[in-house]
């Protein structure tokens, strides 16, 4: 049995389509469940703006949000509150911040608070799970991410990449972001559910960037052409596509991931339910082909611009005689990790993580009242000034043996979380970047247009603005 059935009747984050009526005991999910959904936000001795009416400071955050937190980090220090998007937060920018509010051993931070704006389009994935409910669930999905699970689909990332990188053009423009995008949802779909999309693969990816868009949409009513009412739109799609292979699914030999939850979810002692297997797998392939697409993205907008990094990780990925990749080559490519590491510190996919914290408590002398939106901001701690040389500059040489800048404090160089929610895919992220660069780099150059300036949107994550427009041409060995 997932976990120990009793007597409070606990249910899902507010604001879902769906309700979890399993029943749990768990102090700590009843209190953070009492709270008031609406954050508190008598934050008056707090320093930061207050923004426009409404809201707030929404539009310098979209603008560009890294800029406008170095902005109040210099002009208020570590903590400042903020306000955008429907709520006031207080954003916690130092290493002692970070590992009290993710290692969280007082459970005094909730994430399903934290994210509970996006609850309408998420709702009960594993990102909006805390405490023990949090704990049964992880450890079902870890199941996807185990060291032989990983061998097998770096195997077939090795076939399926090869393939994708020889099909784009070469000698010619095309914006890499959508090539990439169709690419690794096609694999995400693949590796986890034993689908071949097909003609759904563009379909598909208009649901997903609709979800995405939707996360920081400044109004949450479903008015027709609005960017939530195409995300609310675009889940519910995304959610009646998997409901329509329920049935054959469960009645399938198939042994991919969302039929081995299916299956599980028919065991009457399971707590997880057909609903919840919908929604983790929802959030599994959103992040297994959107985080990455945009990790990727910036891995090659960046080796356009320091051109001397595409032969130094050329040279490296040349070493390895196969024609495969597999996951224990990656220790002989010291470069590739250098630089893969530097983009991430510059460019993390989740630019802050969001809590809300329970309980009122103190921190460097400041209260935090009870029910107040607590945020790491990641590209902070990433470009703080105390705990890296240079921050602003690009260095891969930072993440060296020899320099081992990011080694001071395991809470300074955070690209997918910390704690008990760091992100479930972390090692699949870095298998499948490696082995794409492994077949792009050894074998082509990449270039963009003359002149072009390095421009990125951070909101919802960083992407290019102009979809990347890259040319490849093979190289002569």
């Amino acid at each position: 049995m997932l976990a120990q059935q009793t007597t409070d009747t606990t249910k899902t984050p507010t604001g879902s389509d769906n309700t979890n009526n399993h029943i749990v005991t768990d102090p700590d999910l009843a209190a953070m469940r009492a709270l008031p959904r609406k954050p508190n936000e008598s934050l008056s001795h707090i320093p930061g703006p207050k923004g426009l009416p409404i809201i707030g400071s929404s539009l310098n955050i979209i603008k560009d949000a890294p800029g406008f937190v170095q902005q109040l980090f210099a002009e208020h220090g570590p903590i400042f509150k903020a306000s955008g998007f429907g709520s006031t937060s207080v954003n916690f920018c130092d290493i002692d911040a970070a590992r009290m509010i993710l290692l969280n051993k007082d459970k005094n931070f909730s994430s399903e608070l934290g994210w509970a704006r996006v609850a309408a389009l998420l709702r009960t994935g594993i990102l909006l799970r805390d405490f023990s409910d949090h704990r049964v669930h992880r450890r079902v999905l870890q199941q996807a991410f185990k060291r032989p699970v990983l061998e097998n689909y770096a195997t077939r990332l090795n076939a399926q990449l090869k393939t994708g990188v020889e099909a784009w053009p070469k000698q010619e423009s095309f914006k890499f972001q959508t090539r990439l995008k169709s690419l690794l949802l096609d694999n995400a779909a693949s590796l986890f559910m034993g689908a071949e999309l097909g003609k759904e693969s563009n379909l598909l990816n208009q649901h997903f960037v609709a979800l995405l868009n939707a996360t920081v949409s400044l109004s949450r009513r479903e008015i027709p052409g609005t960017s939530w009412f195409k995300g609310r739109k675009g889940t519910r799609f995304l959610r009646n596509w998997l409901e329509n292979q329920i049935d054959h699914r469960i009645n399938s030999d198939e042994q991919d991931f969302f039929t081995t939850l299916l299956k599980l979810s028919q065991d009457p002692e399971s707590e997880m339910s057909i609903e919840e297997v919908i929604d983790h797998t929802v959030l599994l392939l959103f992040a297994a082909h959107d985080t990455t697409t945009s990790t990727i993205c910036s891995i090659v907008a960046l080796l356009c611009e320091h051109t001397e990094w595409q032969g130094i990780l050329r040279e490296e990925l040349q070493q390895i005689t196969a024609d495969s990749l597999s996951i224990d080559d990656f220790k002989q490519l010291p470069k590739t990790d250098q630089f893969f590491n530097e983009v991430l510190r510059h460019y993390p996919p989740i630019f802050v993580v969001l809590r809300r914290c329970i309980r009122e408590f103190e921190y460097r002398g400041i209260k935090i009242p009870s029910n107040t939106q607590t945020n790491v901001n990641i590209h902070a701690l990433h470009h703080h000034p105390d705990y890296w040389t240079n921050p602003h500059q690009f260095d891969p040489e930072r993440f060296s043996a020899e320099r081992a800048e990011h080694k001071k404090d395991m809470f300074q160089f955070l690209p997918f979380g910390g704690g008990a929610h760091k992100c479930l895919g972390i090692n699949f992220a870095e298998i499948q970047t490696k082995i794409l660069l492994f077949h792009l780099l050894r074998n082509y150059e990449v270039s963009t247009k003359p002149g072009r300036k390095l421009a990125f949107k951070h909101l919802p994550m960083p992407l290019p603005k102009d979809g990347l427009p890259v040319t490849i041409k093979a190289i002569t060995r």
